[in-house]
């Protein structure tokens, strides 16, 4: 073997020499401690508790990640000086730039060239490649994309080449796993994963809400993170787990202040919060009671299962069952009570999710007497010199249009339905519009002559034995 080969194995190390035309692999774009550190230390222990959970070392896994273990040790080469810094506050004495110690210490040396395009395409498909390959499949796919066809080809033939070569075999790890101790909250996107098939969907998808939510930071712009995020996502959806979970575990990856709202919210059934009694359930919804002190006697709420923001975020299927669920309760109230009921939603915070507060009326108040009031609630917390957009949104007028092509469903807003066809709108520009359910509590108190105490009084969740026997049995459930 020539002295300037590739490979020098005098000392024991493997060294990969870099060519004059190449930089080195440890000429890296970026510095320690920049804008994206925080995203490639995320994924370093994610690997490092992947082994931990999982029957692979933090090497194989991080092949299966990086594609280069040169890569990991750059990460944890990074991670050391991090910690270093916090003891050191001479900016002199930093090290931005990888130097290949970690690696040299594991047996690698590091002054080998960057593969060109050619040089990759010969080295082993890893998982982030067929990953990639998936999400472009996926988005040609649901864009309806020419070349759909052609990205699924491709995306199998990387997932055969990916099955040929993964045999799963440990490498000796330089890092111990099981000296790495994890909990729930510690277990990163994949190992949730994992563990679906061990737990129900409800709970998979409370579990995955509470890790996202303790994310601190996420910048659109951060490439590191999107990579991570994008990897997560085409690793879920094979594992083909109902479409609505996807949609939403997708929604929570995006967003995690989100997930942190769903983790604290009230009608999340998948959290440890306290939750409404559940009266009847159907495929998306869920019937349960009005918080207690009421306005009126024997009112309900429908709640979807999903933490929708909003009525005009459900699909055309999930608005079909909630127009189903409206006409049957209203049935009910008439045969039941003889009275009305009116349905109203109050969409004004970014976290908020959707509940269709049911709320039964004496049968002498018709519509117009009911928009009236509601009309001039909205008008005292109207201000025309700073809105722009009119007071009242007419849903329930003779052009026929529907709230639903009247509202934009990103605006925060609030409608009442007084018929089945409709009702009152208005996009809430006002910073004081009352807070929670308190408008409406106010409009209906004061058009029923409610005391203003108990308008007021800070609302509980109490369970109605009596009331729920007898919505069942009105329901059929």
């Amino acid at each position: 073997m020539d002295e300037n080969d590739s490979k020098n194995t005098d000392d024991g190390n493997t060294s990969i020499q870099a060519s004059k035309h190449n930089k080195s692999i440890l000429d890296v774009d970026y510095t320690f401690g920049d804008r994206g550190s925080n995203w490639r230390m995320i994924k370093l222990e994610n690997i490092i508790k992947e082994s931990r959970y999982g029957e692979k070392s933090v090497e194989s896994e991080a092949m299966n990640r990086y594609g280069d273990l040169a890569l990991l040790y750059i990460a944890m080469e990074e991670r050391e000086e991090l910690q270093r810094r916090k003891r050191t506050r001479d900016k002199s004495k930093w090290v931005f730039k990888p130097t290949g110690r970690i690696a040299r210490q594991h047996g690698l040396l590091l002054n080998r060239a960057l593969e060109d395009d050619d040089s990759k395409q010969e080295r082993s498909v890893n998982k982030k490649q067929v990953n990639e390959a998936r999400i472009q499949m996926m988005k040609a796919r649901i864009q309806k994309q020419p070349d759909f066809k052609d990205k699924e080809e491709k995306y199998k033939e990387l997932k055969r080449k990916y099955d040929e070569v993964s045999d799963g075999k440990p490498i000796n790890s330089a890092i111990s796993p099981n000296s790495l101790p994890i909990t729930e909250d510690e277990m990163s996107v994949e190992q949730l994963a994992k563990r679906e098939h061990l737990m129900g969907s409800e709970e998979f998808m409370k579990t995955t809400a509470k890790q996202l939510a303790a994310v601190k930071s996420f910048d659109n712009a951060d490439l590191d993170s999107q990579d991570e995020m994008a990897s997560t996502l085409a690793k879920l959806e094979s594992k083909k787990r109902p479409k609505d979970n996807l949609k939403a575990l997708k929604m929570l990856m995006t967003n995690p202040k989100l997930a942190k709202a769903i983790s604290r919210c009230a009608y999340c059934l998948t959290n440890n919060r306290s939750h409404p009694p559940v009266v009847k359930s159907t495929r998306s919804f869920y019937l349960s009671l009005m918080p207690r002190p009421e306005i009126t006697e024997a009112g309900c709420m429908i709640v979807p299962y999903e933490h929708i923001r909003n009525s005009l975020e459900l699909d055309t299927d999930q608005a079909e069952e909630l127009k189903d669920m409206m006409t049957e309760i209203s049935l009910l109230y008439f045969k039941k009570w003889h009275k009305n009921v009116i349905f109203y939603e109050n969409s004004v915070s970014d976290s908020n999710h959707l509940t269709i507060r049911v709320v039964p009326l004496p049968i002498s108040y018709k519509p117009d007497v009911i928009k009236t009031y509601f009309v001039n609630g909205i008008l005292e917390h109207y201000d025309e010199a700073t809105s722009t957009h009119k007071p009242v949104i007419d849903t329930m007028s003779e052009t026929g249009q529907k709230y639903d092509s009247l509202i934009a469903k990103n605006a925060p807003f609030f409608h009442v339905w007084l018929t089945a066809e409709g009702g009152v709108g208005h996009i809430v520009e006002d910073s004081n519009w009352p807070k929670g359910d308190l408008f409406a509590r106010e409009i209906i108190g004061g058009m029923l002559n409610v005391d203003e105490f108990v308008v007021h009084l800070k609302l509980r969740f109490v369970r109605d034995e009596d009331l729920i026997k007898k919505l069942r049995a009105g329901l059929g459930d």
